[in-house]
């Protein structure tokens, strides 16, 4: 969603997966849903406190995500309604 320095292979395929999903809405039978949840990064145990301090701060809930997280936006997707497609979820996203 942001060009960042340095990522451009990463960037590209993101891209694409959102320019998919909204392809595979478009041309698909209604029964198929095409709406993928983009997920914020999780941390692992070890990141440097300082540095984990300025991804918590740079979101917009103020706190780092969990794979329960994740869960719930999947879970939300499959059971809370067969009108959503053709949107990618953002699950957390920074300012």
């Amino acid at each position: 969603m942001r060009p960042y320095r340095n990522y451009l292979p990463y960037l590209v395929s993101k891209a694409g997966i959102i320019c998919l999903t909204k392809a595979l809405a478009k041309n698909s039978p209604r029964t198929f849903k095409s709406t993928p949840s983009r997920p914020a990064r999780l941390l692992p145990d070890d990141f440097p406190a300082a540095e984990k301090r300025k991804v918590i701060e740079s979101t917009l809930v103020k706190r780092l995500g969990t794979p329960q997280d994740i869960v719930n936006s999947v879970l939300f997707l499959l059971e809370g309604s067969d009108f959503i497609t053709g949107h990618v979820l953002v699950v957390m996203a920074a300012d």
